[in-house]
């Protein structure tokens, strides 16, 4: 299966809490069972905060 997630939840505060902390925990259970692809799409207008969820993002689908 594929999705696709918007991940602009990941470039606000929301990242840590609310919707953010959701859909986070999400991707985390999708990537331990692998038969997932997600495709997660970022604004790039928020050039600091891209960079900053990018790398956020990375943590999270290692757990």
């Amino acid at each position: 299966m594929h999705l696709w997630i918007d991940g602009q939840c990941f470039q606000t505060a929301s990242n840590v809490r609310g919707i953010g902390r959701y859909v986070a925990n999400l991707l985390g259970a999708m990537a331990q069972t692998g038969e997932v692809q997600c495709t997660i799409s970022l604004n790039g207008n928020l050039k600091e905060e891209t960079i900053a969820a990018r790398n956020y993002l990375k943590r999270v689908a290692k757990r």
